[in-house]
């Protein structure tokens, strides 16, 4: 049995189509895997992080923002999603506390209207800025498009000085 973020997970010996015994202490926890303690699997995870990087190198590199409500007050966490996507991160979201699925609604719903928003911009053709516009949490692709976020609600000045033609502001 492992214990992923709260869930148990029974681990059928097998389906192991590698043949890494990932419980070498045979307590039934698989606490292992997370761990250095089996070369085989740390040999593994080492090719798997060599392949991303050779396969991405050449890009800009990704960085992934997690948002955790056990970390962050249940209040503020959603707005974590959309200042990481503001500061050109990438939010990610891993459901922590099943139990209790309420308190995380206003992540899930933030990561629903991020993705959204994502689709309805040229996302890798903009990039962030604190100058632009006054909240400092901004995507732009100047001249082209903007994307705000206000994490106190109000008014907001944005440099449109590199723009010409008009807007729309939703």
């Amino acid at each position: 049995m492992v214990a992923i973020h709260g869930l148990a997970i029974r681990l059928n010996a097998s389906n192991n189509i590698n043949g890494i015994n990932g419980d070498p202490s045979g307590n039934d926890n698989g606490e292992e895997i997370h761990s250095l303690v089996v070369p085989a699997i740390t040999s593994l995870q080492e090719a798997y992080v060599r392949k991303v990087v050779d396969t991405l190198n050449d890009l800009d590199k990704v960085i992934f923002s997690d948002i955790d409500p056990k970390l962050l007050a249940s209040s503020t966490s959603y707005s974590m999603v959309w200042k990481s996507l503001m500061r050109g991160f990438n939010p990610i979201y891993l459901e922590s506390d099943l139990a209790n699925l309420t308190a995380a609604e206003t992540v899930r719903n933030s990561m629903g209207y991020a993705l959204k928003y994502s689709h309805l911009v040229d996302l890798s053709s903009m990039s962030p800025s604190s100058e632009v516009c006054s909240s400092g949490y901004c995507l732009i692709n100047p001249g082209r498009e903007y994307l705000v976020y206000l994490p106190a609600g109000g008014t907001v000045r944005v440099d449109l000085s590199a723009a010409s033609g008009s807007f729309i502001a939703s």
